[in-house]
């Protein structure tokens, strides 16, 4: 007799399996904890023999000589990788890169069973495994001070891209604060230099396929906590030419030395940013004082005082700046770079 319509008790069990399930059913979308797990958003720059947050975006070199964007990856799905060039020598032979997910984005892991997985390759003489330790935070979203919460058994790296799957672990409800992780290699005497991709933490006891996001929702993730008005393949500099940021705005002068604009964030800041502010070339021949906007008089000139933030939220910031003999109330084009960090 045919079957008019569908009930669960038409369904054995044995019949429901994951491939017959819907994506996103399973494992639902932003599943990963980390932000800009695939490594390709890289808003600072893409190369720096400096610690901290100088190249992807999220990700900080915590400890080492080198960290650099990378087209080396495991396949056609992902565009880039994250290099880390290690120290050398007694107690400092340590490569360690780290993510600091925000109080606000664990929640869903709370009294979770988690998993981590990565993709890892080595390019370096040492062999040592990779590792990781994750901490909380002593308060929220405040980093300075940490408690260990586990330490993960170490898991080999060759010198061909090999995904690579931590044990799991229970995030407990203490760390509403917020997570570090830190995923590091020590050795004290090889040189070492490795890549990785496909960074993923997720809720459950084994790892899942890799998520993959849009370019666009990734890069306003990350805007979340960095952002600039250079173009998008271009790190923030003094001294970069005007065609290559959106750097021309409408400025008020509110008196006869200082004129102000006000600038929208693209994406809401996690807290009101540091701003740092570049000169641009193009506009004029000469000024090339750091820091410093450009305006327009009949001509494009270097401003004689300094450009600098007012006041400032999550939302937007106005941009001060001075210089002498303008008209009162009348209106200038201005130009220059900015960059806004919001960072954990």
């Amino acid at each position: 007799m045919a079957i008019d319509k569908v009930v669960s008790a038409s369904i054995t069990d044995s019949a429901v399996t994951s491939t017959k399930v819907a994506a996103g059913v399973l494992h639902p979308n932003f599943k990963n904890l980390f932000i800009n797990g695939d490594m390709s958003i890289a808003q600072r720059g893409t190369t720096s023999s400096s610690t901290g947050y100088h190249t992807i975006d999220r990700w900080r070199l915590n400890t080492g000589t080198q960290q650099e964007q990378k087209t080396d990856t495991p396949d056609a799905r992902f565009s880039n990788s994250f290099e880390i060039t290690g120290t050398t020598g007694g107690s400092s032979g340590y490569g360690i890169c780290l993510q600091r997910i925000e109080s606000v984005n664990v929640l869903p892991a709370l009294g979770q069973t988690c998993t981590l997985s990565a993709y890892v390759k080595n390019t370096g003489t040492s062999t040592v495994n990779v590792s990781v330790e994750i901490y909380r935070a002593n308060s929220a979203d405040d980093f300075s001070g940490l408690t260990l919460l586990t330490s993960l058994t170490g898991q080999a790296i060759t010198t061909s891209w090999n995904r690579i799957t931590f044990p799991s672990f229970t995030v407990t409800d203490a760390c509403v604060t917020g997570l570090e992780v830190r995923i590091f290699r020590y050795d004290a005497s090889n040189d070492q230099e490795w890549l990785l991709t496909g960074v993923q933490l997720e809720v459950g006891s084994s790892a899942s396929d890799f998520e993959f996001l849009p370019f666009d929702v990734n890069l306003q993730r990350c805007q979340r906590y960095y952002e600039k008005n250079f173009d998008i393949g271009v790190a923030p500099a003094q001294g970069v030419s005007y065609t290559s940021t959106n750097s021309t705005y409408g400025g008020v002068a509110y008196g006869t030395t200082a004129m102000r604009t006000n600038v929208k964030f693209l994406v809401r800041k996690r807290t009101t940013p540091t701003t740092t502010f570049y000169y641009v070339t193009g506009l004029h021949s000469s000024g090339t004082t750091s820091g410093r906007w450009s305006y327009w008089d009949s001509g494009w000139s270097q401003m004689d005082g300094t450009t600098g933030a007012g006041e400032t939220s999550d939302i937007g910031m106005d941009i001060n700046s001075s210089q002498s003999s303008i008209t009162a109330r009348d209106t200038y084009l201005i130009g220059g770079g900015w960059s806004a960090d919001a960072e954990l």
